[in-house]
This record gives structure tokens, C-alpha cells and sequence, in this order.
């Protein structure tokens, strides 16, 4: 009984203990976005709060990776504090009732020669699953003996699909702003210490 009990406390950790945690270094990393507006320039904006973690054991396809990451819609900033006010309303983000923006990996796979994450992105209250290609760097260790790796991606959503309708016509024709969003990330992760560093002995 001691060492079947055991063998279920080994199985039942063993994913921490073979796929190690990074949290998002904030301070080394963006979360961007660009619309088109008028038609004829850009709109470039950022969100200032956010977190995230990847668990990854190591493997160069990263087939085993999980990402997650929340930002909290209010922090959203486009140099504009009009408009940022704006975006905050219920004609966009809609803060006060869908604070924040999350996403959650489901699969990694390979598509040619790219990388993709796979996973459920949620805005404004609306979840659909999108497609993140990614450049994965590292991991290299910093000069205090830190384990790093960063991951730079981008893709592109229609913001209608997450009832974010607002628009306005233009008196000779299009609109105020256009329906597709491309989001920009660069993210660098710090190795968090596991908490379980090794498999506990066996009883005799």
C-alpha cells in the first residue's frame, strides 16, 4: 500500500515535474495591436498590464508547450487619452463588465516550417479559437544565473467576432475604422523554480 501510494503521488505531480514553469518578464515584453483607420493609416496601441506563463519541458518541437496569459483590458493605450477613454467604453472593451482579455493554449503543432499555438482567445466577453505563429528563442541564462527563453509572434482577428461593432461612415465613402486587428507579441519568461525538484524516494 506505502508504495502504491507513493506511485500515485509520483504520477499525479509528474507533470510539474517534468515541464518547467516561466513567468512573463513584463518588463521585457509587449502585447501590441494595429487597425486601420480611415482607410489610409494606423492605429497602433498597447496594453501596459498583463501576465502570462509557459510550461515547457524542453522539447525543441514544442509539442508538449503550454501558454496562457491575461491582460487587463483597462490598461489598453494608444497614445490618445480620448480615444483610450473611448475603448474602455461599452462601444469597444467594455472594461467595467469584461475586465480582462485572456488566452489559453489548447495544442502546438507545425505547420511547414512554422510553429503555431493553438488556443481559446477571449475578448469583450466572446471566446473563439485563433492561431499564434511563433519564433521561439533560447533558453540562455542571464548573468545572474537566470534561465530565459522569449517567443515573438503575430496573427490577425476580425473584431466583429468579438462584438466590437463600433464604426462610423466617411461622407465620400468607407469607414472610420477597419474590421481587421493584427496583434503583436514579443514576450520574454524568466524559469520559476519547481517546487517539486525530484521524485519522492520510495518506501521500503
Amino acid at each position: 500500500m506505502k508504495k502504491l501510494t507513493a506511485l500515485t503521488f509520483a504520477l499525479l505531480f509528474s507533470a510539474s515535474l517534468f515541464a518547467a514553469e516561466y513567468k512573463i518578464d513584463t518588463s521585457h515584453s509587449e502585447v501590441g495591436f494595429t487597425i486601420k483607420h480611415l482607410g489610409i493609416s494606423k492605429v497602433r496601441g498597447e496594453f501596459a498590464d498583463f501576465k502570462g506563463s509557459i510550461h515547457w519541458s524542453g522539447k525543441k518541437n514544442l509539442s508538449d508547450a503550454s501558454f496562457e496569459g491575461t491582460i487587463q483590458a483597462d490598461s489598453v493605450n494608444t497614445q490618445n487619452n480620448k480615444r483610450d477613454k473611448h475603448l474602455r467604453s461599452k462601444d469597444f472593451f467594455n472594461v467595467k463588465k469584461n475586465p480582462t482579455i485572456t488566452f489559453t493554449s489548447k495544442k502546438v503543432v507545425k505547420k511547414g516550417h512554422n510553429t503555431v499555438v493553438v488556443g481559446d482567445f477571449t475578448m469583450n466577453g466572446v471566446t473563439n479559437e485563433i492561431e499564434l505563429p511563433i519564433d521561439v528563442y533560447g533558453p540562455v541564462t542571464d548573468p545572474w544565473g537566470n534561465e530565459k527563453l522569449s517567443f515573438e509572434g503575430s496573427t490577425k482577428i476580425n473584431r466583429k467576432d468579438y462584438n466590437l461593432n463600433w464604426n462610423k461612415n466617411l461622407d465620400k465613402g468607407g469607414v472610420v475604422l477597419g474590421e481587421e486587428v493584427k496583434i503583436e507579441l514579443s514576450m520574454a519568461a524568466t524559469k520559476k523554480e519547481s517546487p517539486y525538484p525530484s521524485f519522492p524516494p520510495m518506501p521500503n
